[in-house]
């Protein structure tokens, strides 16, 4: 949908009604709520009022790579993310040097000693980069005894196969100590702040993620760090067709609970009393900021890419095999090698993987097939209180 006409409906169609809360025309009657805060992306730049960049690959202070051993680096540049049509996109890219040499990964190395060194790919020697956003306001909770919606149209990135390796474009919230905590704690304190994460792709598969992270690490109540998870497999194919995901934070019940939906459907939730009132309290007791980025690679999409059925058939597919005779290792290791000038740590593939890496270890992405230039566009993201 064009800027312009979805402009329009929004100031000639919306309807406003104080028993019914707002409905959009354009999209599902939302009865009984009331908009609390929304970005329709209709300007032509990002709303800075509204969000702030995430630059880098981490936090001042806070964990490397993000905490999840992503290997992009985020930027603000308008390669990727902007604004056009009505719509916001995030996209990843490759980085290439002069030479056209082409790089993906961060990694570590070992000294004598034990001693760990992390290693980085400078921009110039070619690397990943995307973008993330994180709203300005951190506040973002129900009313008391009330309900929160959290909802967004999001069109995931279109790619599949061994062409998705890495991708993991994400929809969620943090809590908002994570980033108001004085130092050490600020960026520290994950996961007892809280994390809901409302949509969560990995690799390309088909099926849909939202979970709840709380407690300390390896804490049960919170199954963490995997978190106390739901996930749902579409009836087909999503990528690159708009789809609505929403969360809903109610207190008006007694448990407390968190809702997942997708297209208005609820397929996972999390009650109070699963957590205990502990660790649930110190996860919900404050305000939340909603986080919009496409990581690539990292501590999810790199064990998947060992196990993800599709991943294997696609690389064995693109080596052109008919039979089952590559294990799947092997299967992305070849793939690998077709990528011109890919390099793992700076050591081209064919002598790095798989022998260095171990077979029992995750094979890492991004690979050498991964597509670049497939963004996740958002229509919009609206907050919606009862």
């Amino acid at each position: 949908m064009g800027r312009k006409s979805k402009a329009a409906l929004l100031s000639g169609l919306l309807l406003v009604n104080s028993a019914a809360g707002l409905q959009f025309a354009y999209g599902q009657a939302l009865a009984g709520w009331n908009l609390h805060w929304s970005d329709e992306f209709n300007g032509e730049i990002l709303d800075t009022t509204k969000w702030q960049h995430a630059i880098g690959h981490e936090y001042p202070g806070g964990a490397a790579q993000w905490g999840t051993w992503e290997i992009q680096r985020y930027t603000d540049s308008p390669e990727n993310i902007s604004i056009r049509n009505g719509s916001l996109f995030i996209n990843a890219k490759r980085v290439y040097d002069a030479n056209g040499v082409r790089g993906d990964h961060i990694w570590w190395t070992k000294d004598a000693a034990g001693r760990q060194t992390r290693n980085l790919l400078p921009a110039e020697k070619g690397a990943w980069t995307s973008a993330r956003i994180e709203t300005v306001r951190t506040d973002f909770q129900p009313p008391a005894g009330g309900v929160m919606k959290v909802e967004s149209r999001i069109k995931l990135p279109r790619v599949e196969g061994i062409e998705a390796a890495g991708y993991w474009p994400a929809f969620w919230m943090l809590g908002a100590p994570f980033r108001t905590a004085e130092a050490p704690q600020k960026y520290n304190n994950w996961p007892s702040i809280g994390e809901i994460d409302i949509l969560e792709s990995v690799n390309g598969e088909l099926k849909l993620y939202g979970t709840f992270h709380c407690g300390e690490w390896q804490s049960i109540h919170c199954n963490s760090p995997q978190g106390r998870g739901g996930n749902v497999t579409p009836s087909s194919a999503i990528w690159g067709e708009f789809h609505t995901y929403s969360m809903e934070w109610d207190k008006s019940v007694t448990p407390n609970e968190i809702r997942y939906y997708i297209d208005g459907r609820q397929y996972h939730s999390v009650k109070a009393t699963e957590i205990g009132s502990e660790y649930w309290g110190k996860a919900m007791d404050h305000g939340y900021f909603v986080i919009l980025n496409v990581a690539m690679g990292g501590s999810w999409p790199n064990p998947v890419s060992n196990t993800d059925p599709n991943l294997y058939q696609s690389a064995l597919t693109r080596l052109g095999q008919t039979t089952f005779s590559l294990n799947q290792r092997q299967a992305i290791s070849e793939v690998n090698k077709l990528g011109d000038h890919n390099f793992y740590g700076g050591i081209a593939w064919p002598t790095f993987e798989p022998a260095a890496i171990g077979a029992d270890k995750p094979i890492p992405t991004p690979w050498a097939s991964t597509a670049e230039n497939r963004p996740m566009e958002v229509d919009y993201v609206r907050i919606y209180y009862k």
